[in-house]
């Protein structure tokens, strides 16, 4: 028995020590499997963040610290290729992107990030821009192991800002310097925009009038505001674009213009009115022509019935001639009467046309002056004397100022006369009878000077400006008229 005891402690002692190394070794294994495991899922995490800084859509170079290139990803290398220039050395590929960074990654491997270097290539294909960015790479214990570079292709986003950047620059170039004012307001009426033309036309600086509401500024006239807002109510309806209005402004200092506004309507994301964009001309000298050519065309049809109105008076007495002269028996006083008569009334059609075409050539500007010396004072005794049954007619009386000594000018006789003889015949239409009429001829600083002055109706203070215009007449002195254009 104690044999077999001793045996069995033996037995029991050796299948002890199997059992703890049993165990032990099976620690070790499961170490070992976690271990494997570990480097496994390592491995592929390091092969994922390989595929990934492969397929990202920007350049990635991995540095060391002293700024070799460890890893480059394929969009570096097509980037690298690029290149023409070469780095320090003869360097080509990442490496000559490396030398050409520069400072920036030395900046990242000293432990530094950056970003928005610019980095410029030049290829047969043209001219790249890249932006580069990097920052340092560092281990479990805090120190600094790598530095990681990024670069993105920024040659389109470039282009389209400089292109972007020049149409703002045109725009705004067009916008202070077009003919017409332009003024931007918002949805709460404020002034955005207030370009030079609009402080040119309505005196407000854009300094004074940006932030202001536009319906502020006193720049409509008050007869034309209903119809702006009216026009305003058409411009905020939801359907309206862009909407056209005429109307009177009131400027800074006190003119009223006349302007053409053109609104459009600018929307934001919602459909709201976002912006209103003014352009206004200023058509206040057109208007100011037009309504000269309405007047002037006005004053034609006017002058043109005066003018047949004229010109039938003398058939009247003509047609009775040509009836008396078919009578078989007439006497030889009867003839010359008849003759007379027809003389008189040929000579006044043929006046009335000739100042027909003299207004034709003066309104053509082909008037002819045959100039020539002229004593004035005896011109001016030759026209009294043609002027004298009118005179007569109305029992006036005549006083005539000339000068004791001869006064010549270079002039058109024939025109001059004209001139004076339309002074006074007019002098004697419209002056009552028994009025009064002042002729005075002066010479001073060797200019002559003549004046024809009456006691009659006179000429209308507003009407002073425009007596010389073409077809113009007084209206007021039209029941005095005794013929004539």
């Amino acid at each position: 028995y104690a044999g077999r005891l001793y045996g069995l402690a033996a037995s029991l002692f050796v299948l002890g020590a199997v059992a703890i190394d049993n165990i032990a070794l099976h620690g070790r294994l499961r170490d070992t499997f976690e271990e494997m495991i570990e480097t496994r899922s390592r491995a592929q995490g390091q092969s994922l963040l390989g595929s990934v800084l492969r397929q990202l859509p920007d350049g990635v170079l991995i540095v060391d610290r002293e700024g070799r290139c460890v890893m480059a990803n394929d969009l570096a290398e097509q980037m690298a290729a690029r290149f023409e220039h070469t780095g320090k050395g003869g360097m080509a590929g990442p490496a000559a992107m490396l030398s050409l960074i520069g400072e920036p990654v030395r900046r990242a491997i000293r432990g530094e990030a950056f970003r928005d270097a610019v980095l410029e290539s030049l290829t047969r294909d043209g001219r790249r821009v890249y932006s580069v960015s990097g920052a340092p790479l560092r281990d479990a214990a805090a120190e600094l192991a790598a530095a990681v570079i990024v670069l993105d292709d920024i040659t389109e986003r470039t282009e389209a800002n400089a292109a972007l950047a020049r149409a703002l620059d045109q725009t705004r170039y067009l916008i202070e310097n077009t003919p017409l004012a332009v003024i931007e307001w918002d949805r709460d009426f404020v002034i955005r925009l207030w370009n030079r033309r609009a402080e040119e036309l309505f005196g407000w600086t854009a300094e004074e009038a940006v932030g202001r509401r536009i319906d502020a500024l006193p720049v409509i006239h008050e007869e034309d505001a209903g119809m702006v807002a009216g026009a305003m109510g058409r411009l905020f309806d939801s359907a309206t674009r862009y909407v056209e209005s005429s109307n009177r402004n009131r400027t800074r200092d006190g003119r009223t213009l006349c302007c053409e506004w053109y609104n459009s309507v600018l929307h934001d994301e919602d459909g709201r009115i976002d912006r209103v964009f003014s352009l206004v001309l200023d058509v206040s000298e057109r208007e100011k022509a037009m309504e000269g050519l309405k007047e002037a065309d006005r004053r034609k049809d006017v002058y043109i019935a005066t003018l047949a109105h004229e010109l039938r008076n003398p058939l009247a007495p003509i047609a009775n001639a040509a009836s008396l002269l078919r009578g078989k028996a007439l006497a030889q006083d009867c003839i010359e009467w008849i003759a007379a008569m027809v003389g008189r009334q040929t000579g006044q059609m043929a006046r009335l046309l000739d100042d027909l075409l003299d207004v034709t050539r003066i309104s053509r500007g082909k008037i002819e002056l045959h100039r020539a010396p002229v004593e004035l004072g005896r011109l001016l005794r030759d026209t009294l004397q043609t002027s004298m049954p009118l005179i007569e007619a109305g029992r006036h009386t005549v006083a005539l100022d000339l000068c004791d000594e001869p006064v010549w000018v270079d002039a058109d006789a024939l025109r001059l006369t004209q001139v004076l003889a339309n002074l006074i015949n007019n002098a004697a239409k419209y002056t009552p009878p028994g009025g009064r009429i002042a002729i005075l001829l002066e010479e001073s600083g060797g200019e002559a000077r003549v004046e024809v002055s009456d006691n009659g109706i006179g000429i209308e203070p507003d009407m002073l400006a425009r007596v010389f215009d073409a077809f113009v007449q007084v209206s007021s002195a039209s029941h005095l008229a005794q013929g004539g254009l």
